[in-house]
């Protein structure tokens, strides 16, 4: 009992100290994982100690009870009683007729005995001699002795036997000249019964007693109390860790990625692994820091775009104020002078000022529709028509090169503004068709978007001299042109259309190897 009791208390005091070190310490959960350890091993020490304890004790005391001095010599001796008071019958018959050779039916049906066999030992066999009583076959076909049983004794010793559910006392007679004989006589059931019962106790005396000297006297029942308990508090521990630790990593993930959006890192996103709640709350951080970080994109984009809208209004307002006294000087030498009176270098600079002057105007007018793209009115359009007018619109133009138009599958219905979203395709398959080399083929291809963005896409895909990286993330900025003569506004007013409209778009380009760029809109 004092091993018990002083073991649990090294236990609790040991966790004590553990605990006690861990709150201490300065990691975010340290003092939940205190509290829900010490949870575990509330519920599952406060019952189990009491619990063993009496046990251990129920065992003990018991045992002592048991165990009274001179139980086991009582209970001898009772079985004793009994095996002598069913022998005596035997006994005397056998003292008093010791010859078998005497023995009829008669004599022994007058001393009380069912059945009488004898046996020889024939070499390695065993022969049936005699058999007297109207049972006594049967006991010859039930008991039959092996030959290394015979040996001399001068005692005769018993057993029980039954016979068709019937018991019977069998004994044995001292061997003579390699004869053994055997007789028979029924027993009361209730003497059976005893004779069992006590030596079933007997053997309960006897376990006790093992177990007194070895489990009890060696304190062994309380050492194995004592295991229990700290198999189960090693168990709450170790459970109480796993789980904590099964909501730290996730919520230390969720922190750690909140410090970082916070600090403006809206490409954070969270790794940690998780299946239950945690693994949905984790899914919907990652989702929120992708939308953030989108939408402050789509932000930036616009806040870059309305700027260039302001330069563009500005410098085609600029433009025009300059272009107009050079157009009304143009004029009026025109008007006042013949093209006879004007000397050919003087002629042939006027015609360069005038196509400058056109040029700039035709730049201006870019500007200002740049700066003052309208708000889109969206109609229900078919897109497969739409594409296929964009193709017999460029193809006499560049004979040289194929467009091809095609569809994964029937797109599903569209509204968006026919007229804008022409002016998308126009830009994007010109573009195609400018980088790509004769023989090539530029493909418009159509089809749904894939979930969850439910919508349709658009891919203009060429075989073009592709773009480096570099230049890929700048593609979209207003005036970035990599043409020769170019504004640098075809693809600003592209995605600012994509944009109008709710969509996205993307660019996929290997250098040497062309280009996809890929219109998502969505069936609003």
């Amino acid at each position: 009992m004092e091993l018990f009791l002083g073991g649990s208390l090294a236990l609790v005091l040991g966790f004590g100290v553990y605990f006690f070190l861990m709150r201490r310490g300065q990691s975010l959960f340290s003092r939940f994982r205190v509290r829900l350890t010490l949870t575990f091993l509330g519920f599952t020490l406060l019952p189990v100690i009491p619990a063993l304890f009496f046990i251990a004790s129920l065992v003990t005391s018991s045992t002592d009870l048991l165990l009274l001095p001179g139980l086991e010599n009582a209970l001898r001796r009772s079985l004793d009683t009994i095996r002598i008071q069913s022998e005596t019958r035997g006994v005397e018959f056998l003292d008093r007729h010791p010859d078998p050779g005497t023995w009829n039916s008669s004599l022994l049906k007058e001393n009380g005995i069912d059945m009488a066999v004898t046996y020889r030992q024939a070499g390695k066999d065993v022969d049936l001699v005699s058999a007297l009583g109207d049972r006594s076959s049967e006991l010859s076909r039930h008991y039959r002795p092996a030959p290394g049983f015979w040996i001399e004794q001068d005692t005769a010793n018993s057993d029980i036997v039954s016979l068709q559910q019937e018991q019977f006392l069998l004994m044995r007679a001292a061997v003579r000249d390699s004869l053994l004989t055997l007789i028979a006589y029924p027993l009361r059931p209730e003497v059976v019964q005893a004779r069992d019962d006590i030596g079933t106790a007997l053997q309960v005396y006897a376990a006790l007693s093992i177990m007194k000297k070895t489990a009890i006297e060696k304190n062994l029942v309380w050492i194995l109390a004592l295991f229990l308990v700290y198999i189960l508090a090693l168990l709450a521990a170790l459970a109480a860790g796993r789980i904590a630790a099964g909501i730290n990593r996730p919520v230390q993930a969720l922190v750690d990625g909140m410090q970082q959006v916070a600090a403006g890192d809206l490409t954070s996103r969270i790794s940690e692994e998780a299946r239950d709640e945690f693994g949905y709350l984790i899914d919907s951080f990652n989702t929120m820091t992708s939308d953030l970080d989108e939408n402050r994109k789509k932000l930036l984009a616009a806040e870059r775009l309305a700027a260039w809208q302001q330069v563009a209004r500005q410098i085609s307002h600029e433009i025009k104020n300059a272009l107009t006294p050079i157009s009304l000087s143009l004029r009026r030498l025109y008007r006042n002078l013949s093209p006879e009176q004007l000397p050919a270098p003087v002629k042939e600079s006027l015609h360069s000022l005038e196509k400058e002057a056109n040029s700039l105007s035709l730049l201006a007018d870019e500007f200002s529709r740049f700066a003052r793209l309208p708000k889109p009115q969206k109609s229900l359009l078919d897109l497969l028509g739409l594409c296929e007018d964009v193709r017999l619109l460029l193809q006499p133009a560049f004979p040289g090169t194929g467009i091809t138009v095609r569809a994964e599958e029937s797109p599903p219905g569209l509204r968006a503004d026919p007229e804008q979203l022409k002016r998308v395709l126009i830009n994007l398959v010109k573009n195609g068709l400018e980088a790509s080399s004769p023989g090539d083929e530029v493909l418009i291809l159509v089809r749904s978007g894939s979930p969850p963005r439910a919508g349709v896409e658009v891919e203009v895909r060429d075989k073009g001299s592709g773009m480096t990286p570099e230049v890929q993330e700048r593609l979209f900025e207003p005036y970035l042109t990599t043409k020769k003569g170019g504004t640098g506004l075809g693809l600003a007013i592209v995605q600012k259309i994509v944009h109008e409209h709710g969509g996205t778009i993307s660019v996929n380009s290997t250098p040497g190897k062309g280009t996809a760029i890929i219109v998502w809109l969505p069936r609003d």
